[in-house]
């Protein structure tokens, strides 16, 4: 009888000494060596554009990294085409050159998007979820303790905001919210080394830190989320799978009670949690903006609803209305964004575009979701915490459609991981 390979499982590979070595040394056990390791992480500093340090080393290091992962290309069909939905939004994105100004800007948008995808398919096959848990702990932990060092701070919304090796306040929080999904993920999940809990602990707390000394308060409400999910999934959820019945009752339960809390806000002390909330996390009606730049992008879409102005073709220096959003915020050469991933989709490729987003992502999180309530168990938290990340970003950033942005890298991984682990059964 054949046997399958777990999925935290050392690949066996020739010559079997040396991979046996290279396993025995692997940050984390599963199928992927320290090499796999190393090149994980230095892709999640490099590879991400908000990470200026790095610019003159990243196009050299994506195609080392591309030659890396090409030695094992003969594994990538199966695997990209269980997958192939996820390229829906990259097709629409190339085929937009068609209509747009700037066809060669519209071709590199999908390309990129394809690249990444494609890069994150190949690492999946090497590095097992763990794996690239403890890549994104240890890679965004360094970021922490660089910025940690420098402790750059820049005047902001009245005070003095830190930023750290980043080039903007927001952007240390949101890479300090994914550290401290992975720390939690490896405080609260079995399997991984113990050295790494004490490791998580220290990086968790840093995050909180920095996340507070950022003054975002989108980063805060975050935190707060991820922490709340993390401890109620991997204290609550998890065992209640021991119990019959339970882990519905907890559902149900938890749902009654914050509707019943909802009501007693409401109607018992008159509070408007939109407007109330709002002002204690010290932000206006318009939500530093978003609703002005909202607006705006409403009125671009009535000009080019069905298609949109081409991707990449929209924020440019030569679009006089990108300049003129983009000055009124105070940036510089039209370079700006609708901070809401849909908006940015429509504008840029319409209501078709927006149709093949929704395909691209109604695959990646029904991928990583489903994948969580097959077996709890064995899934990893982290892809799950990213995913609900994602998603609550998705209303007040461009994420979703942007390229060389972090946590859309993560949605891949975690999206491929699934799929790869779905087709793989552990024996």
């Amino acid at each position: 009888m054949s046997q399958t390979v777990a999925a935290d499982t050392p690949r066996a590979t020739a010559p079997a000494d040396r991979d046996s070595r290279l396993h025995s040394f692997a940050l984390q056990p599963g199928r992927g060596s320290i090499i796999d390791e190393v090149m994980a992480v230095l892709a999640f500093i490099i590879i991400p554009l908000d990470f200026a340090a790095a610019e003159p080393l990243r196009a050299p290091f994506t195609a080392l990294l591309f030659a890396y992962l090409a030695l094992n290309w003969r594994d990538w069909g199966p695997l990209l085409w269980k997958g192939r939905w996820l390229f829906a939004l990259p097709f629409i994105c190339v085929l937009s050159a068609l209509w747009a100004n700037n066809a060669f800007a519209a071709i590199k948008h999908g390309l990129f998007l394809t690249i990444y995808m494609t890069m994150a398919a190949g690492f999946v096959l090497r590095l097992s979820p763990r794996q690239i848990t403890v890549a994104v702990l240890v890679s965004q932990g360094l970021l922490a303790a660089a910025s940690m060092m420098t402790m750059t701070r820049v005047w902001a919304d009245g005070a003095y905001a830190l930023v750290g090796v980043f080039p903007h306040k927001n952007v240390l929080s949101q890479r300090m919210v994914f550290l401290s999904a992975a720390a939690l993920t490896v405080l609260l999940s079995p399997g991984y080394r113990w050295l790494w809990k004490p490791v998580a602990l220290i990086f968790l707390l840093v995050a909180a830190f920095m996340v507070r000394e950022a003054l975002s308060a989108t980063g805060v409400i975050l935190l707060a989320g991820v922490v709340a999910m993390a401890v109620g999934i991997g204290l609550l959820w998890r065992p209640a799978g021991q119990v019959r019945g339970l882990r519905p009752a907890l559902l149900f339960g938890g749902v009654g009670a914050a509707a019943v809390g909802m009501l007693v806000l409401l109607n018992v002390y008159d509070i408007d949690p939109l407007s109330d909330g709002l002002d204690a996390l010290g932000k206006d009606s318009t939500l530093t903006g978003r609703t002005v730049v909202w607006q705006l992008g409403n009125e671009k879409l009535k000009e080019n609803p069905l298609l949109g102005v081409g991707a990449g073709n929209f924020w440019t220096e030569g679009n006089p209305a990108a300049v003129r959003i983009a000055d009124r915020f105070w940036s510089s050469g039209g370079r700006f964004s609708f901070h809401n991933s849909y908006y940015e989709t429509l504008v840029h490729v319409g209501i078709v575009g927006l149709i093949a987003a929704v395909i691209t992502y109604w695959q990646t999180f029904s991928a990583i979701i489903g994948r969580w309530w097959r077996d709890p168990s064995q899934a990893d938290l982290f892809f799950l915490l990213m995913a609900a990340l994602m998603f609550l970003r998705s209303f007040t950033e461009s994420d979703l459609f942007s390229v060389k942005v972090l946590g859309p890298q993560l949605l891949w991984f975690g999206a491929f991981s699934a799929l790869y682990e779905r087709a793989a059964p552990r024996g």
